[in-house]
């Protein structure tokens, strides 16, 4: 009797991640808001945000 396996699952790729601009505009605020957090609300709100947009904007270009 053979054994059936399930479908192998798509792995997801390198490359660009597809999310939509408010989900992307999300995890930017959620990242500045930690951020923030993070340094006891000190600092400047515009570099804590432009931080953040680097960051997520790397991670869903998937380098």
């Amino acid at each position: 009797m053979a054994v059936r396996k399930a479908p192998a699952k798509p792995t997801p790729g390198k490359g660009a991640t597809k999310v939509s601009e408010s989900d992307r505009q999300a995890m930017i605020r959620d990242a500045a808001y930690f951020k923030a957090v993070q340094s006891g609300f000190n600092g400047d709100c515009m570099a804590h945000w432009l931080a953040a947009e680097r960051e997520i904007n790397k991670k869903l270009k998937g380098s």
